[in-house]
């Protein structure tokens, strides 16, 4: 039986100018040519949403800004007076240094940072209740990222801050797997004309990839897929990612669903459907990379290894056809093994890619004992045949 579109994914779909064949290959060379500059000490924050409403401004002082009193110049003589203190900073500099925290992974003090310069300037408190959910976020503490967003809306519910924090709180809870609470918080954002035209791409995109990522089924693919038409090559990369690495997966999951424990004769027809869903995967991790974002790339990499893995292991404990006797039946056994283990090779391949690409990143520190241990495992299957 011929695969349906929804099976297959989309194979004829323009995924980018990969060769499945050479995919390590290639994958690793992009790596390394992306991968190769100076790594940032955190992971990039996902982007923030657009809107048409310029961000609530924090006056550059305020009456609360103490100021050193101005020293009358003193007499040209030995020893010098001492120099005049600086100036503490206003609650916009503290702001801005919060942000530069953030970009540099720390988070502590950009929270400290935020609250300072609120209690400093009330109209500042908008942008640090922000700034303390994305900085929440990036310290991998979800519940409190979360309810920092909350803090937010509730309380300025009109504010620029409240709609940008919807949105991150619904990337906050997505990333936990909690698609519908993620969708829910999208209420808030319509209608999406409020939005500027990128806010409202943001969002198609983000509704179909998690629409997908909760349901699988063909229109959620569908979906996805136009609204991938919508952008171009180098436009919104972080949320272009994100829907293909739902594409991979429900790739991978589609592979896993083709049984190989098949009766006589059919074991090739049950491997070529399976090798169909691996191969959508590997292009959807082609399109991945060509992105440039790797965070979803080490994801990709670790979920396609993974279904290469599960396929060596269902090819080697699929049964020997009860018509080969003797030699043949040897024969045929050998020849399966030999299938499965070009399955862990190839799974082997890509882990080694994928830690040698989070090696590059502090921030992908979580990621490098999942690779470890998958690449692991599929050695130790080798080894052992």
């Amino acid at each position: 039986m011929k695969p349906t579109y929804f099976q297959v994914g989309s194979p004829f779909r323009p995924h980018g100018r990969i060769s499945t064949a050479a995919l390590p290959v290639r994958a690793a060379a992009l790596a390394l040519a992306l991968w190769s500059s100076a790594a940032p000490a955190s992971e990039p924050s996902a982007p923030t949403l657009a809107v048409d409403a310029a961000p609530d401004e924090v006056p550059a002082a305020d009456a609360n800004t103490v100021v050193a009193p101005t020293v009358d110049a003193a007499p040209s003589v030995e020893p010098a007076a001492p120099a005049e203190p600086p100036a503490p900073l206003s609650a916009r500099e503290r702001l801005d240094e919060a942000w530069r925290r953030v970009d540099r992974g720390d988070w502590d003090g950009a929270i400290l940072l935020a609250r300072d310069a609120a209690t400093r300037a009330p109209d500042a408190d908008p942008e640090a209740r922000y700034l303390t959910g994305i900085a929440l976020s990036g310290a991998a503490r979800p519940d409190d990222a979360v309810a920092a967003f909350r803090d937010l809306i509730a309380t300025y519910p009109q504010s620029s801050q409240a709609l940008d924090g919807s949105f991150r709180m619904a990337i906050v809870l997505a990333d936990q797997g909690r698609y519908d609470d993620a969708l829910a918080a999208f209420d808030r954002l319509r209608p999406l004309k409020q939005l500027a035209p990128e806010g409202r791409l943001k969002v198609t995109l983000c509704t179909a990839t998690w629409t997908l990522e909760r349901d699988g089924d063909k229109r959620a693919w569908k979906a996805v897929e136009k609204a991938l038409t919508k952008v171009t090559p180098d436009q919104l990369t972080w949320f272009q990612a994100l829907a293909h690495r739902a594409l991979l997966r429900r790739a991978t999951h589609g592979a896993d669903l083709v049984s190989l424990d098949v009766a006589d004769g059919r074991l090739e027809r049950a491997t070529t459907m399976r090798g169909t869903f691996l191969t959508v995967a590997e292009l959807e991790l082609g399109e991945i990379a060509d992105l440039h974002e790797p965070r979803f790339a080490l994801d990709g990499i670790l979920d396609l290894g993974l279904a290469y893995a599960r396929t060596g292991d269902a090819l080697l404990a699929s049964p020997t056809p009860a018509s080969l006797q003797g030699n043949e039946a040897d024969r045929y056994e050998s020849l399966l093994r030999a299938r499965a283990e070009g399955m862990w090779i190839k799974a082997s391949k890509l882990y080694e890619l994928g830690l040698d690409t989070a090696g590059r990143f502090p921030w992908a520190a979580d990621t490098v004992p999942k690779l470890q241990a998958a690449n692991e495992a599929a050695r130790a299957r080798f080894d052992a045949e």
